[in-house]
């Protein structure tokens, strides 16, 4: 059983090929973090900030557009 592991394991292992490198692994990394500092941005109220000044301009908009007396 161990044995036909181990041989299992070194055929797959040579067959996975892809690219280790220093940059490609950076620029993932960097990816990574940016995206966590935007969640988190977003999460700490800047979200529903943004959503309420959103619609309070559309709101105003529609009030001097069409007169709806927002």
């Amino acid at each position: 059983m161990l044995q036909s592991m181990i041989r299992s394991a070194r055929t797959f292992i040579p067959d996975e090929r892809g690219e280790f490198s220093v940059k490609g692994l950076a620029i993932t990394v960097g990816s990574i973090v940016v995206i966590g500092a935007v969640v988190v941005w977003l999460s700490g109220g800047q979200m529903t900030n943004w959503i309420e000044d959103v619609w309070d301009a559309l709101g105003g908009w529609l009030d001097t557009t069409i007169g709806l007396g927002w």
